[in-house]
């Protein structure tokens, strides 16, 4: 009776993309947090709600990207709302992007997911630039190697998002 109501294809894919978040989540902060090269560690979550995002739709990568951003918040103990403002903003642009700008092809994820790392990179930096009074040459080599690091994971990202997109769950 009720179940005529609910689309379950939606829930169903839902609930993958809610449990592909809590593997990028683990991956991040078990693997990747421990892992440095040149002082720079990568941060792959602002690829999710990018990709889903670009893959599904605004209001997609908007709400996966404020659970994502919530995540990251709790996460990372020096941010407090600066990843649940960034990640949904993301993936309302990745939308746009998609729908204006490029396809959903690798390249355009590729390039999107870029510049959303560098965007990324550059709201951490100007967090510690405003509140720390940092040295802005210092914080923009980071944030060019922060965004250096992540990107390999651009592909890992993609393929299982592209995947569960084309799927029909029905």
């Amino acid at each position: 009776m009720y179940l005529d109501i609910i689309d379950l294809d939606k829930l169903r894919r839902s609930i993958l993309y809610a449990l592909m978040l809590i593997a990028v989540m683990a991956v991040q902060e078990l693997i990747l947090s421990r892992i440095s090269i040149f002082g720079v560690r990568a941060m792959i979550m602002p690829l999710f709600p990018i990709a889903v995002g670009m893959l599904q739709g605004g209001a997609w990568g908007m709400v996966f990207g404020l659970l994502c951003g919530i995540l990251c918040d709790a996460m990372f103990s020096e941010t407090l709302v600066l990843f649940t403002i960034v990640m949904p903003a993301l993936g309302f642009a990745a939308t746009a992007a998609e729908r204006f700008l490029v396809t959903k092809r690798l390249t355009a994820y590729f390039a999107v997911g870029a510049a959303g790392l560098f965007a990324t990179a550059l709201a951490q930096a100007l967090r510690v630039f405003v509140l720390y009074d940092g040295e802005l040459l210092p914080m923009l080599r980071v944030a060019v190697l922060q965004t250096a690091y992540s990107l390999p994971f651009i592909f890992a990202m993609y393929f299982p998002c592209r995947a569960l997109a084309e799927r029909s769950l029905d």
